[in-house]
């Protein structure tokens, strides 16, 4: 009996030993596990990061491009405000200068009425 239980005891220690090298095993892949899990983040927040930033500069090369189109399309626009108030001016001008012509050609025919006219009244106090 002394025999069996030594045996038996023996097992058991055995036993023990092999579950306390199984839990050792088993702290050392959960921190395996847990290094590679935090390597992965790192990892995972690094390619994030450059993602983001290469999105960013994109964007704000994107931004950049829209801006000067933006600029250019602006400038036409006032070019085109420009151009337009210059005909609107020379046509208002023109249209003085046409009335100021009519004005003066109006008085040209008329003078030669009004001189005739005096010189009838100088002849008629003449004779």
């Amino acid at each position: 009996m002394a025999k069996r239980n030594c045996s038996m005891v023996t097992q058991l220690a055995y036993e023990l030993e092999m579950l306390r090298a199984e839990h050792a095993n088993a702290e050392q892949m959960r921190e395996k596990a847990t290094k590679a899990l935090a390597v992965a983040n790192t990892r995972m927040e690094v390619i994030i990061k450059y993602r983001a930033k290469m999105d960013i500069q994109e964007k704000e090369k994107k931004l950049t491009v829209l801006s000067q189109e933006y600029d250019k399309q602006v400038e036409i626009i006032n070019d085109k405000i420009i151009n337009k108030t210059t005909l609107e001016r020379k046509a208002k001008h023109h249209t003085e200068l046409q009335q100021k012509v009519e004005e003066v050609e109006k008085k040209a025919v008329q003078r030669p009425a009004e001189v005739e006219t005096k010189l009838d009244s100088s002849e008629k106090a003449h004779e």
